[in-house]
């Protein structure tokens, strides 16, 4: 059973709200938002009683479960006038929440492997919300293939890992390799956006605005400086680690910056920043006290401006910011958000991006790289003023609509949070000096907004002064879009791949199922069955018993079915025949005790053959005759196969019967299964993932079977009434 405030019980109840809402908002949009709002709080109030959490952990939970909840209450006035479509999205969204969450609580690696890929698997859901756009399509088709690729290169770092350490236990794992290092690299750099990968995150723009919120500012991105900081102890002997984060970070910090500086659309400058960001997280990485603080507050103002361009997209339906001239002057509440959310990103005082960047430059005033940081930093503020000034610029009364003032709270609350966190960092002491001990950084924290004139407040003012001193020349300029070298590549392949991918359609698909089959047993036989005889050689199983007559006649039963199908000139008769063959199997279960198996042959048995048969009725009923040539080389593969899996059999029934398995179910089906059925039990509990890869195999036989009615001349899908 889960405990109340277990790791598991939340992850679950993401899932569980996200499916609720799905389902009540067809009833009720209303209803619907209380729900996701009732539960997101309950999600985060959670957050601070998990004490069985590391420190790293926590602050991440508490981020994500934070910007979670100012997401969902947004999402309720966002999708206001688009109330059908809420569901499917608060769905999407918050089983990309309890992936995020379980990834945060995983203890193993494995663990920590499949909730990744559950994010990228999620967000291609998100991304790609809008199916109806081919751009939405092709983004998350990329935004999933650079990120699960990606994922993968890490799955096989983390198995270096677990090979060296002899356990795949985080708490257990002490020190990598540097193959180990550069795989799991991968993974990061995919997942975080960073340079050559960078160009998946501002196609991703296309997600609807609460997901790009999300996505960006505490959740998907994020999970590259999670593992960065969780494995920075592990690889710090490995110097590939820390030039490769030192070196790519800087490159994407600065490819970021030149992005956002360059851009029009608002969702693709903040796309530049936020690619920007996580290239300084990188850098930070031999820092984390400095990087924690700047994730923290990078969450904080990049959720509220991305929440306030969704207000401005919404109200006058552009992101251009040189068409939203004048937008800020009519709008209080949308300046308020935009005014504090740039301050906090650009370090002015008494923001909590202030207290963030000092610690930054305090951390890095005796290292090289802080020169170009300046630049990324001056970049900022560039791109700051890029945003502000078209749209304080000159009044424009076309654009005159103040929003609602429930659409306008959770950005304000995300200013507010930044405001107070900059006045009170001190708050932050305790949870970050927990992190940093768990970590191996014993170091007393002592946050403060104002420490005096000291080398990183005057580095700061001279980042503004230059930002404003280059705004003009640089700022308000109207610069032609390029594709990037890294885009342009990524296309090729992409192209490459769909023109290899025809031919191959091409040559293979005239010639019929037939040819696949004979391909895939071939390759069978000759893998499989070269190998078995190669180790194993030729088994025979001695018999010590003799069968009965009455078991001897229910294998004839099934031979004579077996051989009526394989001589049957109509088609119906075949049926009969393959009923036949399997009710004697079943008869077989019977007689050796298993009534369970019987039973469910007898059904799988009757449904064939009336599913069959309905299927067949619009079918020529004869049979075909095959040629001579065709029917030996059918014999040749049928004999060989069924010879081969019979001898499988044959060898396992060859080693002596452990019956551990059997006790351990027979002992603790009642105690641990609540059940008296073994068999339920076992299929229920003991091997439920087993039973949920079935289900899952038959859902998506489900699903192909639907798409293949959608191909069936005259087929009208049902509308709604609008």
């Amino acid at each position: 059973m889960m405990e109340l405030f277990s790791p598991s019980f939340y992850v679950a109840l993401c899932f569980v709200l996200g499916a609720t809402a799905l389902w009540v908002n067809k009833v009720s949009f209303i209803s619907s938002c209380f729900t996701v709002i009732a539960g997101s709080t309950l999600i985060l109030a959670g957050q601070f009683y998990m004490h069985e959490l590391s420190g790293l952990s926590q602050i991440f939970s508490l981020m994500c479960s934070g910007v979670g909840l100012l997401v969902a209450i947004y999402s309720c006035s966002y999708f206001s006038q688009k109330r059908a479509e809420f569901g499917r999205f608060i769905f999407f969204l918050f089983l990309f929440f309890g992936s995020m969450l379980g990834l945060l609580y995983s203890e193993t690696l494995i663990k920590l492997f499949v909730y990744w890929e559950m994010t990228s698997i999620t967000s291609f859901l998100l991304i790609g919300f809008n199916y109806g756009s081919s751009k939405a399509r092709e983004a998350a088709r990329t935004g999933l293939l650079v990120t699960g690729a990606g994922g993968l290169f890490m799955l096989a770092g983390f198995v270096f890992l677990g090979i060296e350490n002899g356990s795949y236990s985080i708490s257990k794992i002490q020190s990598g390799s540097s193959v180990a290092c550069a795989l799991i690299l991968m993974g990061i750099f995919t997942k975080s956006a960073q340079f050559p990968f960078q160009f998946w995150l501002p196609k991703a723009m296309k997600a609807p605005t609460p997901a790009s919120a999300f996505l960006h500012s505490a959740a998907m991105v994020k999970a590259g400086p999670y593992l960065i900081l969780l494995l920075t102890p592990v690889f710090k002997d490995v110097f590939l680690w820390g030039a490769a984060l030192k070196w790519i970070g800087l490159a994407s910090a600065l490819v970021g910056v030149w992005m956002a500086v360059s851009k029009r659309d608002l969702k693709e400058i903040l796309a530049g920043l936020t690619i920007s960001a996580l290239g300084v997280m990188c850098i930070l990485s031999s820092t984390p006290k400095a990087l924690i603080l700047f994730l923290l507050a990078h969450s904080l103002y990049k959720s509220a401006l991305f929440m306030g361009v969704g207000i401005l997209d919404q109200k006058f339906g552009t992101r251009d910011i040189f068409k939203l001239q004048g937008v800020l002057r009519n709008n209080v509440f949308i300046l308020a958000v935009f005014s504090i959310s740039l301050a906090s990103m650009v370090g002015l005082i008494p923001m909590f991006g202030f207290v963030a960047k000092e610690l930054v430059i305090k951390s890095l005033l005796n290292d090289w790289i802080l020169f170009p940081l300046f630049i990324v930093f001056t970049g900022y503020g560039v791109s700051a003023i890029r945003i502000l000034w078209p749209m304080l610029n000159s009044e424009n009364k076309n654009l005159k609509s103040s929003p609602e003032v429930y659409f306008i709270l959770a950005p304000l609350a995300g200013c507010v949070i930044s405001v107070v966190l900059g006045i009170l960092p001190q708050l932050l002491n305790s949870i970050i000096e927990k992190t940093l001990a768990e970590l191996g950084v014993l170091t007393s924290l002592d946050l403060h907004l104002w420490h005096g004139v000291t080398k990183p407040f005057l580095f700061s003012m001279g980042i503004i002064l230059l930002s404003f001193l280059l705004a003009p020349f640089i700022a308000l300029k109207v610069y032609k879009g390029r594709v990037g070298i890294s885009e342009k590549l990524y296309e090729h392949f992409w192209r490459l791949v769909r023109v290899y991918s025809q031919k191959t359609v091409n040559a293979w698909h005239h010639f019929g199922t037939s040819m696949y089959l004979y391909i895939f047993f071939g390759f069978a036989l000759l893998i499989v069955g070269g190998m078995f005889l190669t180790y194993w050689g030729a088994v025979f199983l001695p018999l010590q018993d003799g069968a009965l007559f009455y078991e001897w006649a229910t294998a004839a039963l099934v031979v004579a079915g077996a051989m009526l199908a394989l001589r049957a000139d109509n088609i119906f008769v075949g049926v009969v025949g393959l009923a036949l063959s399997g009710y004697g199997m079943a008869l077989l279960f019977i007689l050796f005790s298993s009534p369970d198996l019987a039973l469910t042959q007898f059904l799988v048995e009757t449904m064939t053959v009336i599913l069959v048969c309905f299927i067949f009725i619009k079918f020529p009923s004869n049979v075909p005759r095959r040629r001579k040539k065709r029917v030996l080389v059918n014999s040749v593969f049928s004999i060989g196969v069924g010879v081969l899996t019979i001898s499988i059999m044959w060898k396992v029934l060859s080693y002596p019967f452990s019956s551990s398995a059997a006790n351990y179910f027979l002992k603790n089906a009642k105690t641990l299964g609540h059940g008296e059925n073994v068999v339920n039990v076992a299929i229920v509990d003991f091997r439920a993932f087993d039973t949920l890869g079935e289900a899952f195999v038959v859902f998506l036989a489900g699903v192909g079977v639907a798409s293949l009615f959608k191909l069936m001349p005259g087929y009208q899908p049902k509308r709604e009434k609008e």
